[in-house]
């Protein structure tokens, strides 16, 4: 912004310095303007400049001053007030003013009743001097301007001395040590990553305590992100309102994107009004919690017309809260099995500092952690009560590729969930017989950054005995690949990928535990054809399209697809399948490869280890830890700019 003042104050300039030296033959003809002899009425140029009048409530009219140049005798000049048609409120404007003699300036004082105005509903007029030959050409004859009555609102605060000296209410809700700034966490919906140390500040309304906005400062691209807020008694928290607002940067020739919340959403595309309770039911309201300092929203980011980049949840940290520790992080040690036979899974948890209560149960790797952690809290299931350290689970009769889920409560409600995968067969056949060390071309992470080089990475690969040709690359993520230092999170235990049909080879979208950027936002990965199986696709119409892989001699491969003929074209792009990022999802996998024991080489395998071993050493020697960069964003799907609009809440 500062820049472009600078730049235009230039521009303005240039002219009248080329005016100063140019050298001119000719001058220019003067003609003097004409003497005016009426009495010269007119609006101030500081009249004209004052668009907005804001109302007291406690008043009942207000004035507009209004100058004449010949000031000899009294003069009544007709008025006329031009209202539009969408003005609500009725403004009183007498017919004429009356100049006293000797006066330059007269009042033209306008009645109102505050009682018939709501508060903030603009309304627009125009006044004119109905009487032209009292007019003057060097001065205004029409003044157009709103009026309104604002809220009775706080200045903007950012700490609670400030609140109290505005004559707020109630506790300052954005705490007492705060420094006035916070961290906001992005969701990858457009942006991705944390955005530290941005100004926090709040503002209440007078007449209703229960009723603020609060304003984070250098927000997106750099603009003000405010949202009204409503306190919920009940709950003890604000509710929050995320109004359609720009986030400073625009959608190539569609015009400005947008975040939003589904309340602003709805409104923008003419559904019924969506309620806050509406919100509460499906999750997806938005609301900050003055206990803790956290803002949890949930939103949209869009586009005029309605389609979007995502929806999802994003939160804002205010500095100087203490931020409870809830968490209960279990690790698997084993199968212990006591003197009379029963199995229980043993697991070492560590604790948070505030844990109160922390529940553990086993459940099949399939089911959701979530609901089995609500189920905990609700007493619905009995669970085993856990204690920092070694922990014995039981297994009851449960075999096969299970889990261990821990809820930390607090008043019977979750505030952690985690869980730990583990499998056990109880005497009998592991239905996942290993086949011995094979060949794992990672395909996301080192096709995604350009930090990474394509590595091949040697794996355990085992086979399901119940469906041959159902591959599980196990721990592709781990020690042995050379980001794993880099990782926030803990990787899957194995990336499944279905060659049952050796013409018919894909891999179905599932998460992989990996965050490279320390950002939260989990990377998984899909083939193309596995992406499109999954939302309904016969596996018969996607063979016959060329989107499903081939087991060739025990090498797995996927097909490569382009985004258009041309690979000198801006917009070229090659890819194997889904590039999964927190809520978003790429075209990406562009070196996909699984190579099966039985046909890796000695060499080979040497390489792999060889590769492995000096990437490791070079990423740690060089950086610590690595310090990656996603790819052009040309690499985003064409149809994650989808119809939000497709999602109806009830």
């Amino acid at each position: 912004m500062k820049i472009f003042n600078k730049l235009s104050a230039a521009m303005l300039v240039l002219p009248l310095m080329a005016g100063l030296t140019a050298c001119q033959d000719e001058h220019a003809e003067y003609n003097a303007a004409q003497a005016l002899s009426n009495a010269q009425v007119f609006f101030s140029e500081q009249t004209l400049n004052t668009t907005t009048r804001e109302l007291d409530m406690n008043a009942a009219s207000f004035v507009i001053p209004i100058q004449r140049v010949d000031t000899v005798g009294e003069l009544t000049v007709n008025l006329e007030n031009r209202q539009d048609a969408a003005s609500t409120t009725k403004l009183n404007v007498p017919e004429s003013v009356t100049f006293e003699n000797g006066k330059a300036t007269a009042e033209i004082i306008i009645t109102y009743d505050p009682a018939t105005i709501d508060f903030e509903d603009i309304n627009r007029d125009t006044l004119v001097i109905a009487d032209a030959q009292y007019t003057t050409p060097y001065g205004g004859t029409e003044y157009r301007f709103g009026a309104l009555i604002p809220l009775p609102w706080t200045d903007w605060v950012y700490t609670a001395t400030a609140f109290a000296s505005e004559g707020g209410q109630g506790d300052f809700p954005l705490g007492t040590s705060g420094d006035g700034k916070g961290d906001y966490l992005y969701g990858g919906m457009y942006f991705d990553g944390d955005d530290p140390g941005l100004p926090i500040s709040f503002r209440q309304n007078k007449l209703n305590p229960q009723q603020g906005e609060f304003k984070i400062e250098h927000w997106g691209r750099d603009v003000d992100f405010v949202m009204p807020a409503e306190w919920d008694e009940d709950r003890g928290i604000w509710r929050i309102f995320v109004p359609l607002t720009p986030i400073g940067a625009d959608y190539q020739d569609l015009g400005p994107i947008y975040v939003c919340d589904y309340i602003a959403f709805y409104d923008l595309m003419g559904r019924d009004p969506l309620t806050w309770e509406i919100l509460e039911r499906n999750g997806l309201e938005c609301s900050y919690d003055p206990k803790t300092g956290k803002f949890s929203l949930y939103v949209l980011y869009v586009i005029g017309d309605g389609r979007g980049f995502g929806e999802g949840e994003e939160s804002f940290q205010v500095h100087g809260f203490y931020i409870p520790d809830y968490s209960a992080v279990p690790s698997f040690l084993g199968i212990l099995t006591d003197k009379e036979s029963v199995p229980y899974a043993q697991v070492d948890v560590a604790f948070g500092a505030d844990v109160q209560k922390a529940l553990a149960y086993v459940v099949e790797n399939g089911d959701d952690t979530g609901a089995v952690a609500d189920a905990l809290a609700a007493g619905d299931i009995e669970g085993i009560e856990l204690v920092s350290g070694i922990n014995n689970i039981p297994l009851g009769d449960q075999v096969g590729d299970l889990k261990v889920v821990v809820a930390s409560i607090v008043d019977d409600e979750v505030v952690y969930s985690n869980a730990v995968n583990f499998e056990y067969y109880g005497g009998g056949k592991n239905p996942w017989q290993s086949l011995g060390m094979g060949i794992w071309t990672e395909p996301l992470v080192s096709d995604s950054y350009e930090a990474a080089e394509v590595q091949d990475v040697e794996v355990e690969i085992r086979e399901s005995e119940d469906a041959p040709g159902l591959y599980r690359i196990m721990d592709p993520y781990g020690a042995n690949w050379y980001l794993a230092s880099a990782n926030a999170m803990t990787p899957c235990e194995y990336v499944e990928v279905n060659a049952e049909d050796p013409q018919g080879v894909y891999v179905l979208p599932q998460m992989l535990g990996v965050d490279v950027e320390g950002s939260g936002n989990e990377l998984g990965l899909a083939s193309l054809g596995g992406y499109f199986y999954s939302n309904g696709n016969t596996l018969e119409e996607l063979k016959g399209a060329g989107y499903l892989g081939v087991n060739n001699a025990g090498v797995i491969t996927l097909p490569t697809f382009a985004s258009g003929d041309d690979p000198s074209a801006e917009n070229y792009y090659t890819y194997q399948g889904i590039f999964i990022y927190g809520t978003k999802a790429y075209y990406g996998m562009n070196n996909f490869r699984v190579v099966l024991p039985e046909a890796v080489t000695n060499s080979a395998r040497a390489k792999a280890k060889a590769a492995g071993f000096a990437r490791r050493m070079k990423m740690n020697q060089k950086f610590g830890k690595p310090q990656l960069h996603k790819t052009d964003v040309r690499r985003r799907m064409p149809n994650i700019l989808h119809r939000l609009n497709e999602t109806v809440l009830k």
